[in-house]
């Protein structure tokens, strides 16, 4: 009888301890789940809150610089919707991260309704971060809607190339992108109008706003340049760049 009480405690106090670990672990799991869930939440605030401070940039440069309500709604939906390529193309990589050349083509290809040529896009790869991406989705819709209408996609023998590398510098790898529009029969004044006319808070806010770079333009005869330079995230270069 005494040896059976002895077993029956044992038994008892190995499965309290059992118990008791498991609920520890348990616990400490449920803990591990909260602070996960409340980083997601607050990663997911601060992304909506870009995203609205994006979207009310575009919804106030787009009034300024539209009179006719039906015209305003075309240019905002188009914007709004190189917003949501970004996204689409951050989340299909599960990276929150895209390919530089990936996003120009999806933009180029979206306004002009054809994909780029051959040797039309040429620079090592080049990956951009979410903000990064954001940023230049609406700068390369701004500047590709306005070669279509006014520069070398709406002239005959018009010519469309945009080159990129990544350079050293002190503070880290710097990404310098041309945007090289060739539109014969256009004068230099002409290109000048055009550089400093078209949607240009909507190329300044991204590029010195939000990656703390810098756009220079240079217009001429049969011809408009436009060189970005920004800095890349310690991520931003491949190893193969």
């Amino acid at each position: 009888m005494f040896t059976l009480l002895v077993l029956t405690t044992t038994t008892a106090v190995h499965w309290q301890g059992t118990a008791i670990r498991r609920s520890r672990a348990l616990n400490a799991e449920v803990q591990r789940s909260v602070a996960q869930k409340d980083l997601l939440l607050r990663e997911m605030a601060h992304r909506l809150k870009n995203a609205l401070t994006r979207v009310g940039a575009i919804v106030r440069a787009t009034a300024r610089e539209t009179e006719a309500k039906e015209d305003m709604v075309a240019r905002l939906n188009a914007r709004l919707q190189a917003m949501s390529s970004a996204q689409d193309l951050l989340m299909l990589s599960g990276t929150d991260s895209a390919d530089l050349e990936e996003l120009l083509r999806f933009e180029i290809d979206q306004v002009s309704g054809s994909a780029a040529r051959p040797g039309q896009l040429a620079g090592p790869p080049v990956r951009l971060n979410e903000r990064q991406t954001h940023a230049l989705a609406l700068v390369f819709h701004e500047l590709a809607t306005n070669a279509l209408k006014y520069g070398a996609g709406a002239q005959a023998g018009g010519e469309l190339r945009v080159a990129w590398s990544v350079e050293p510098g002190d503070a880290g790898d710097e990404l310098r992108l041309i945007w090289a529009e060739r539109t014969p029969g256009r004068t230099a004044a002409a290109e000048t109008g055009r550089g400093s006319g078209f949607g240009t808070r909507l190329l300044e806010v991204p590029i010195h706003g939000e990656l703390h770079g810098s756009l220079v333009r240079q217009a001429q005869a049969e011809g408009l340049t436009i060189e970005i330079r920004f800095l890349l995230a310690a991520t931003g270069r491949t190893a193969a760049a």
